[in-house]
């Protein structure tokens, strides 16, 4: 039994009980026989996981976001010490 495929491709985990997968003759399947993920043609179909991708990328965009938000808040941050300095030393009032 093999973990890579015929193409050198390396197969991921089973996406639901996380058992490395066994492919033969470019059938990849789950080596845990109560697993119930039936065999799949391709490392390539095997390998694609949709919602773990659009998690993924979902994920990278709120971390930009986040990102954002801390600079932001730093910014402000930065604003009201100097607005509060200003105020402190009556620089409004001019």
């Amino acid at each position: 039994m093999s973990t890579k495929s015929t193409e050198g491709i390396t197969p991921k985990q089973c996406p639901f009980c996380e058992e490395e997968p066994v492919t033969r003759h470019n059938v990849t399947f789950c080596r845990n026989a109560s697993c119930g993920l039936i065999e799949i043609d391709s490392v390539e179909e095997w390998n694609t996981r949709p919602i773990e991708d659009k998690l993924k990328e979902v994920n990278a965009e709120l971390l930009e976001l986040l990102e954002d938000i801390l600079e932001w808040d730093g910014i402000l941050e930065h604003s009201k010490i100097r607005i509060k300095a200003a105020i402190k030393n009556g620089d409004h009032r001019k």
